[in-house]
C-alpha cells in the first residue's frame, strides 16, 4: 500500500467504516509511515474534539447555570485564600470575563455541533455515494439499467446525456435512494480519476440554503459549490432536474462538467 491508497482510506478507518483487511493494510503502513502517521493522529484529534463536544451537548448546563456554576468556585477560591485581597472592580472584572469566556466556548462548541450534523446530513451521503463508485466501477461497468436512466432522462425530462464530456467517457449508471430523494447516478472515467452525476427531480431535492455564498454564474448556468476535506460537490438545475456533480479531484473544472443538453 502507498501512501495515497492509505490517505484514502483513512477517513474511513476513523470513521471505522473500513473492512478489516483494509484497517490492518493502513495499520501496517502507517506504522512505517511517519508522514501519513502525523495525518492520521491530526486527523484523529480533531475527530475526538469533535466526538467529545457531541457527547458533551446532551449534559451541557444552560448558560446561566454554567456562569453561576464558575462563579461559585471564585467564591470558594477566595475562602480557601482569606490572605487575598483583590478590589471589587478586579474581582467583577474576572468574574465577568470568565463568565463571558465560558459563554463564548459554549456558542463555539454549539456552531461546531450544529455544523458537523449539517455536513453529515446534507452532503456525507452523496459523498459517501461518490467513494463507493470511486472503490467498485465495475458496479456500474455496463450496468444493464444504464439504458433505462437515460431513456427516463430524455423521456420524463426533456435532457440527453452527453457520452463523452471533457476527457471523461460515461461507463454507466444505477439508481439508488440518497438523502430521502431517488437519484440516478451516472460515473464518468477517464482512467485517471472518476466524476459522479446525480440527478434529481427538483420537486424532490432543495438545494441546501448553506450554498448561497458559494453562488456562481457561468455560461448562463448558477453553480453552487461545497467543496471539503473528502469531495467536492457542484449542484445546478437543469430544467426539471437538480444535478450534481462530485469528485476527489480538486484541480477538476467542475464548472465545464455539465453533461446534460436540451432537446429541441
Amino acid at each position: 500500500m502507498n501512501c495515497q491508497d492509505a490517505l484514502d482510506l483513512l477517513y474511513d478507518i476513523i470513521d471505522r467504516e473500513a473492512s478489516e483487511i483494509d484497517a490492518q493494510r493502513v495499520k501496517e503502513h502507517l506504522d512505517n509511515c511517519r508522514d501519513c502517521f502525523e495525518v492520521y493522529r491530526l486527523e484523529q484529534s480533531v475527530q475526538d474534539l469533535i466526538n467529545e463536544r457531541v457527547q458533551n451537548s446532551f449534559d451541557t448546563p444552560k448558560v446561566d447555570e454554567l456562569k453561576a456554576k464558575i462563579i461559585s468556585r471564585l467564591d470558594e477560591i477566595d475562602r480557601e485564600n482569606p490572605n487575598k485581597r483583590e478590589t471589587s472592580f478586579f474581582r467583577l472584572s474576572t468574574r465577568t470575563l470568565v463568565a463571558a469566556a465560558s459563554l463564548v466556548i459554549l456558542i463555539g462548541a454549539s456552531f461546531m455541533i450544529a455544523a458537523f450534523y449539517r455536513h453529515n446530513d446534507l452532503y456525507k451521503p452523496l459523498e459517501r455515494a461518490h467513494w463507493s463508485a470511486e472503490e467498485n466501477p465495475n458496479e456500474f461497468q455496463n450496468s444493464p439499467v444504464t439504458s433505462a436512466i437515460l431513456a427516463d432522462i430524455q423521456q420524463n425530462h426533456r435532457l440527453d446525456l452527453a457520452p463523452e464530456l471533457m476527457d471523461y467517457r460515461m461507463i454507466g449508471g444505477g439508481t439508488r435512494e440518497i438523502m430521502g430523494a431517488r437519484m440516478n447516478h451516472l460515473v464518468y472515467t477517464n482512467d485517471d480519476g472518476f466524476v459522479s452525476v446525480f440527478l434529481v427531480p427538483a420537486d424532490q431535492f432543495e438545494i441546501s440554503s448553506d450554498l448561497q455564498e458559494t453562488r456562481i454564474v457561468k455560461g448562463g448556468i448558477v453553480f453552487f459549490d461545497h467543496n471539503c476535506r473528502g469531495c467536492r460537490l457542484v449542484y445546478h438545475r437543469a430544467g426539471s432536474l437538480v444535478v450534481i456533480t462530485a469528485s476527489t479531484d480538486r484541480e477538476l473544472d467542475l464548472y465545464n462538467f455539465v453533461p446534460e443538453q436540451s432537446i429541441i
